[in-house]
């Protein structure tokens, strides 16, 4: 790394270290001496420790920037919404419940934004609600703003209670049926069969 360092780089290190140790007991020049850089080359790209886990949903936004044309290929807008939701929660449990629960402790202490809704990730939903409305995916009456509003807060609640429980809730299967529920739809593919397969176990 010493030879090329981005932003990227230091951030994968920090998480890598981050899961390995925990949040607290590992510091700035934990991250740079395994980096293999400097503090003054830290500070270029970062602003703090906590910068790198309260910013942590800007960097999935920019995932799901890059893997938007994939989830618009999907044939209905009610497998998009799923698709678009994967990635976060899959981002989210990729993280980790202790990393998550930390994340929401410094927005207790100092609101950083994190779990603030991003507008233009905002914009995608309300169109794969609007669009799924008006193709009678989904069947609730209530305006796509307010639809959308009541999805993102079923997500943080259960994003909540999914750290709590230390990563003991299947987050998904909770978000789609409470979300299903608000939206009002009509599942256009099969994704609760293998939860009814288990449930023949």
């Amino acid at each position: 790394m010493k030879n090329k360092t981005t932003r990227e780089e230091i951030l994968h290190v920090a998480y890598t270290c981050f899961k390995a140790k925990g949040f607290d007991e590992v510091s700035v020049d934990d991250i740079c001496r395994k980096a293999g850089i400097t503090k003054p080359t830290f500070y270029k790209y970062i602003d703090s420790k906590e910068s790198i886990l309260t910013s942590y949903y800007d960097e999935v936004c920019q995932d799901i920037y890059l893997h938007f044309s994939h989830i618009v290929q999907a044939d209905t807008y009610y497998e998009q919404f799923h698709l678009f939701y994967d990635m976060i929660i899959d981002r989210s449990i990729e993280l980790g419940p202790k990393l998550i629960a930390k994340m929401l402790d410094l927005n207790l202490s100092k609101d950083f934004n994190s779990f603030a809704t991003r507008d233009q990730l905002t914009k995608i939903v309300e169109v794969f609600i609007d669009k799924g409305k008006k193709a009678n995916e989904f069947q609730s009456s209530e305006d796509t703003k307010t639809l959308y509003d009541a999805c993102n807060f079923a997500f943080l609640g259960l994003e909540y209670k999914w750290a709590v429980k230390q990563g003991q809730l299947d987050w998904k299967q909770a978000f789609y049926q409470i979300t299903d529920a608000i939206l009002q739809a009509k599942p256009t593919y099969k994704r609760w069969d293998w939860i009814a397969n288990d449930d023949d176990d």
